[in-house]
């Protein structure tokens, strides 16, 4: 079968959604699984029409160009195939073309000697994560890595938190006590008038899945004030009863009756959830804080005001998100906000800093086959180089929650070839870590779609998982 023939058949069988049946004629070692291929299927539509522009084959890769038509328009780049006897597969595609010769001569033909070098490596130079048993890891790390970030495979997942509980526990020794977070960013002063009280009328805005910020003041409250720990949420506002709360605390503060009823005048509406309303109200609140800016920072503070004037702005960014690009807007967004705050802590030199996001976020090299946003490690590596370490947290069996609002329980499905099912088979233990960073001419992929290697993360956290507690 030629390579060209390949092609068209693999795109007559996604057309007709026969999912299964396209892994074929795909290299599925690194190829991401059916499911994969369904959610591109629902996100993208069929394919209209694809011409082949220039194929060009050497020993046993063919790096193919092509121009391709789906309801989004007109798209050109190249495909990956391998040789695999008498058959042609493909691998993955990209718009660089050099690498993905590259990639196919180091990775594809020679993945069974890849294969048994990666299960050395984890037998060799895996750490289990236990409290006292990660030290000989993290002493280094922290030595040579002012930011550390933690991708978590599954969010809702009571070991996930264990693990980041006793990984923060660990690297604040080393200087480590702020943390950036993948969740809504006006929920942050709750989170550290928490951390900082032990106060029940904060903490019930939170939210605690898995005893995650109980277990973290309980940290905080014996550290000295040197290294006391602070939270830092750089999402998007989802939903804006934090917001409103804060600012209802604020303006209480000041006896004025007349500015309090414009105010909260003003806010009722964002119990309505409408996002193009929600731009209109910051605009109405940012004149007012305006106007009355003398009178607001003398009954309380200078930092006091900015913080309240800076969340309005960001809760106004975050109301311009949710359109038909919201993805890219969210990028951008998380992007601007972990710059600005990382921006004013290292003024106050505290540039060792912890980030926890879910792992598409931290992949330092996004490898994926359709991903074009979730590329903040990759923007964070760029801007930052050689100050990011990447851990990938991947999941090997169990089950977790859908999302921190359902019950909805999901199990652990992992694709034939992916790096959790291959170390899983050669490490019998636990929370586990493995330093990836000598493995420097292999690549496989773990269940989002990502590579994983030297390139994309800089080590790997193997963990079974259980739901977690809720309050």
């Amino acid at each position: 079968m030629r390579p060209e023939d390949t092609v068209y058949k693999l795109i007559e069988l996604y057309n007709e959604k026969r999912f299964s049946e396209v892994l074929q004629y795909v290299f599925e070692p690194i190829f991401p699984g059916e499911k994969f291929l369904e959610n591109l299927f629902n996100k993208e539509g069929r394919i209209e029409k694809i011409e082949l522009l220039k194929v060009q084959v050497e020993d046993q890769i063919c790096i193919m160009e092509y121009k391709m038509k789906n309801k989004a328009g007109w798209s050109e780049g190249n495909l990956l195939l391998i040789r695999e006897g008498q058959t042609w597969l493909v691998v993955t595609k990209g718009s660089d073309k050099q690498w993905l010769a590259d990639f196919g001569r180091k990775c594809a033909i020679d993945y069974a000697n890849k294969m048994r070098k990666l299960i050395q490596c984890a037998k060799v130079s895996s750490y289990k994560l236990e409290e006292g048993k990660i030290d000989n890891f993290f002493n280094q790390i922290a030595k040579n890595y002012p930011i550390i970030l933690f991708g978590v495979g599954a969010h809702h997942s009571q070991e996930s938190y264990d693990i980041l509980i006793n990984c923060i526990k660990f690297l604040n020794k080393f200087g480590y006590r702020d943390i950036l977070v993948e969740f809504p960013h006006s929920f942050s002063w709750f989170y550290n008038k928490y951390l900082q009280t032990g106060d029940f009328h904060y903490y019930r805005i939170i939210g605690d899945e898995g005893d995650f910020f109980k277990r973290l003041y309980e940290i905080n409250k014996n550290l000295p004030t040197s290294k006391k720990i602070k939270v830092w949420g750089i999402d998007v506002d989802h939903l804006n009863y934090a917001f409103v709360y804060q600012i209802e605390e604020y303006i209480k503060k000041i006896s004025d009756i007349q500015l309090e009823e414009r105010v909260l005048t003003s806010l009722s509406p964002f119990w309505m959830q409408n996002k193009e309303l929600n731009i209109n109200i910051m605009k109405t609140l940012e004149s007012i804080f305006e106007e009355y800016k003398e009178i607001l920072i003398e009954k309380t503070s200078n930092r006091d005001f900015r913080r309240i004037y800076q969340l309005m702005k960001y809760n106004e960014l975050s109301a311009a998100v949710f359109k038909d690009d919201y993805n890219k807007l969210r990028e951008e967004f998380l992007q601007r906000k972990f710059v600005d705050i990382y921006t004013e802590l290292s003024k106050g030199k505290r540039k060792k800093i912890i980030g926890v996001f879910g792992n598409w976020h931290t992949a330092k090299v996004s490898f994926s086959w359709d991903c074009n946003f979730q590329k903040l490690g990759e923007y964070l590596n760029k801007r930052y180089k050689n100050k990011i370490y990447s851990i990938d947290m991947l999941p090997i069996e169990g089950e977790f929650y859908e999302s921190v609002h359902s019950n909805v329980v999901r199990k652990i499905n992992i694709p034939k070839g992916s790096i959790e099912e291959i170390l899983a088979k050669n490490i019998k233990i636990t929370p586990v870590l493995i330093d990836i960073t000598t493995l420097k001419d292999y690549c496989f992929y773990d269940r989002a779609g990502y590579f994983v290697s030297p390139e994309t993360y800089d080590s790997v956290i193997l963990y079974k998982s259980s739901l977690p507690k809720r309050i």
